[in-house]
């Protein structure tokens, strides 16, 4: 018995498109078709971001150079419970950890850069200092690219 939380502004819009069709938009043809097939395919697109966060999630909470991840489909957060009961499809892409002997800025030295330069909600996994890079405290947004190649990614620059 999930509960459903809506919002209410989206809710409407989801009630214009589906009652005006995108071709009614007033949008070009091609640029309607792009968009069409963009919101078809968006419940996918998410899930795969989501289980790549749940398994990076995974790793980071058994790596012993990071502490305190932060994720509630991890049953040691706080809110797990509450996230289970609410959260029906995934618990989202983003996921926060603590580092235990680094900053945040010589993590960053050590990875490549496109963790660093491709936008939150890409195809990359991104990382960034939510402290600054002198604070230990990194939050990662889990793109679509191979998760266990971004652990390996990290396992290095941890390491190094």
């Amino acid at each position: 018995f999930k509960r459903h939380r809506v919002d209410a502004a989206a809710e409407c819009v989801h009630v214009l498109f589906e009652g005006c069709g995108l071709g009614k938009l007033g949008l070009p043809t091609d640029e309607a078709g792009v968009l069409e097939r963009g919101l078809d395919s968006l419940d996918t697109r998410m899930q795969a971001h989501f289980d790549r966060a749940r398994a990076l999630a995974e790793y980071l909470a058994a790596n012993e150079m990071v502490r305190n991840v932060r994720y509630p489909g991890l049953s040691s957060h706080p809110d797990h419970a509450v996230a289970t009961g609410i959260l029906e499809h995934g618990f989202g892409p983003a996921v926060e950890f603590d580092l235990i002997e680094r900053s945040a800025g010589k993590l960053f030295d050590a990875l490549p850069e496109e963790f660093r330069a491709s936008p939150a909600g890409g195809a990359t996994t991104r990382l960034s200092a939510p402290r600054g890079k002198q604070g230990n405290t990194i939050r990662l947004f889990a793109g679509t690219d191979d998760p266990l190649i971004v652990a390996a990614t990290l396992d290095n620059a941890l390491r190094n």
